[in-house]
């Protein structure tokens, strides 16, 4: 039961090589290839993180440098889609009324997040939206470490004019499926971060603690 407990805790770690758990303070010293990532992407009915609400989360998980599991969830507003994000992502109300909403898929969400580093293309936005989204639930927010790695793509490629997903995306010869939905977002940007993994240590950046002195 403890265990069922720490692992849906983001302030705890466990390390499956030595069956010991550390806090996330401890895991700043982890090297980057030996880390635990969630890359995730949101797709919502606005730019509101307090009125709009979400309606896609997809997510990757990358451990030991590989692509490991995936979640992708459709979730019901409880609020009317406006019709340019149904333009943008293809998602329709009839699409999403028949879906869980929020509130009844934070258990999965956290479960599956467990004290993986978050990584975001822009994490502000997405994150952001995520603990709005758990605060109106009454839920604490996430306190896993975050990454965004739009700002690690500006450090390592400055030369670029752009650091959009669809720019970096470009730029590391990456290719969406389908642009705008969330699961297919967040596989793009797992592919680019683990990229962006091997240019880093190339740069003799070798620890999640480095990292963010870096970016």
């Amino acid at each position: 039961m403890l265990q069922s407990v720490l692992r849906l805790d983001g302030r705890f770690h466990y390390d499956d090589r030595n069956g010991l758990w550390f806090v996330n303070e401890d895991m700043l010293s982890i090297r980057l290839p030996e880390a635990e990532y969630c890359i995730i992407d949101i797709e919502t009915t606005g730019f509101n993180r307090q009125f709009d609400r979400i309606i896609e989360i997809g997510a990757v998980k990358i451990v030991d440098g590989e692509l490991y599991s995936k979640m992708d969830l459709l979730i019901n507003p409880e609020r009317p889609v406006p019709f340019k994000i149904t333009q943008l992502t293809g998602l329709a109300e009839e699409m999403l009324v028949d879906k869980q909403p929020f509130h009844e898929i934070v258990p999965a969400l956290m479960e599956y997040i467990g004290s993986s580093v978050l990584v975001a293309h822009h994490s502000d936005f997405d994150l952001g939206f995520i603990n709005a989204s758990l605060q109106r639930c009454g839920h604490h927010p996430l306190d896993n470490i975050t990454l965004c790695s739009c700002k690690i793509a500006r450090r390592l490629f400055p030369s670029l004019q752009s650091h959009s997903l669809d720019s970096v995306a470009k730029y590391l010869d990456l290719s969406f499926t389908a642009r705008h939905r969330a699961y297919d977002d967040a596989l793009v940007t797992a592919h680019l971060f683990q990229k962006c993994l091997n240019a880093l240590q190339k740069k003799g950046v070798n620890t999640l603690r480095e990292l963010k002195y870096f970016v």
